[in-house]
């Protein structure tokens, strides 16, 4: 699909809380990284995950380090906005297994309206 859009899905974090990488949990038929990626991925151009240290190895998916660890989601979104091929790019938290793909191509059509 040509959409003109790429999403940045958010890794990163010390999981100091969870006491464990969040994006590596389960959900669906892997994890909640996978879930994401498979789910939304067929409603832009490119997928991009920022920061994290669960290895995902999906065809199409890149991952990428924050230029800035250690400083939040804003390092994530950051790192993903340079590494974006496209100016419009959904961000999304790795610990959003729900997010419904029509959101993103109704931001999509927003933006392009």
């Amino acid at each position: 699909m040509r959409s003109g859009c790429s999403l940045v899905i958010l890794a990163g974090g010390r999981s100091r809380r969870m006491g464990r990488d969040k994006a590596g949990l389960p959900a669906g038929d892997g994890t909640l990284l996978q879930h994401l990626a498979h789910r939304l991925g067929p409603v832009v151009d490119e997928t991009i995950v920022a920061g994290g240290s669960t290895t995902l190895e999906l065809a199409g998916v890149r991952q990428i380090d924050d230029h800035h660890p250690g400083l939040g989601p804003l390092a994530g979104m950051h790192a993903g906005f340079l590494a974006a091929r496209h100016t419009l790019v959904w961000v999304v938290a790795c610990d959003l297994p729900d997010v419904e793909p029509a959101l993103g191509t109704l931001m999509q059509s927003l933006a392009h309206d």
